[in-house]
């Protein structure tokens, strides 16, 4: 079973944040049936549950730190 990196902490309905500062929230958009939107920084995308979106949110916090880190090995 897969479990999420951060803790991810019900702020009010709807919005969730981490002690390192990232915040996921719902989108009050039409989507397909068990299905939400969410929106993480300035990504938006439909998955279905929040867990999923914790999920999805921590694949792109991943990517970010990479290519951080890319970037920073090519200005060396």
């Amino acid at each position: 079973m897969k479990s999420t990196k951060y803790n991810w902490l019900l702020n009010f309905p709807g919005n969730w944040k981490t002690k390192e500062g990232y915040t996921l929230s719902t989108i009050n958009r039409p989507a397909k049936r068990g299905f939400g939107w969410y929106r993480f920084k300035h990504h938006e995308f439909e998955v279905q549950g929040s867990f999923q979106a914790q999920l999805k949110a921590e694949e792109l916090i991943k990517s970010d730190l990479e290519t951080f880190k890319r970037a920073l090995n090519n200005m060396a």
